[in-house]
């Protein structure tokens, strides 16, 4: 007898036809006829103990991947609610910060309004310390038809004196209390 072929060749299925005699018969039982087959070998015995250890180890794995899922889904909703309340925490910051920078602003323009009026008054009083050292570097009143040096030491008395000859002065003849102020233009008026 020749040897067998068919022994190295995966076993059959249970349910399928094969090509011996036994596949031909109308019958319909397949299984039989794989079975009762001299050319299939069909061993089930020793393949479904490591069908079920195999079975029962891919459970136990995806078991395990289960839990490992379970544990890092747990991390990952922890991990998000610390998210959401540091996020919920920074929304606040920022909204702080910015009524604060709104205030700044609000800051800035008064003090840009002020700063610009202060040197608007700054260059107003320096026109006017202009016009007022103008005025103030006149020296002497001018006395028309008086010569230079006729008052001599007493400039106050002379001036009096000149006053009462025209008849403009009718005050007392002492006057070293006053001032005698200069009849001039006030240089602010308008």
């Amino acid at each position: 007898m020749p040897p067998r072929r068919l022994r190295n060749r995966v076993p059959a299925r249970v349910g399928t036809p094969t090509a011996g005699p036994a596949a031909r018969e109308s019958s319909g039982n397949w299984e039989r006829a794989a079975l009762e087959d001299p050319l299939v070998e069909t061993n089930l015995a020793p393949t479904q103990p490591s069908l079920e250890s195999l079975l029962h180890s891919l459970s136990n794995e995806v078991r395990q991947a289960f839990l490992v899922s379970q544990t890092n889904q747990k991390g990952i909703q922890e991990v998000f609610e610390a998210l959401a309340t540091k996020m919920d925490i920074l929304a606040q910051l920022t909204q702080i910060l910015e009524n604060q920078v709104v205030q700044l602003n609000e800051t800035v323009e008064k003090h840009t309004s002020e700063i610009e009026v202060l040197t608007t008054m700054g260059n107003q009083n320096a026109e006017r310390l202009k016009v007022l050292e103008k005025n103030a570097r006149r020296n002497n009143i001018k006395i028309m038809n008086v010569p230079e040096g006729a008052a001599g030491d007493n400039i106050k008395m002379f001036v009096v004196g000149l006053l009462k000859q025209g008849g403009v002065w009718e005050g007392p003849d002492d006057l070293l209390s006053q001032d005698i102020q200069r009849v001039q233009r006030d240089p602010f008026r308008k």
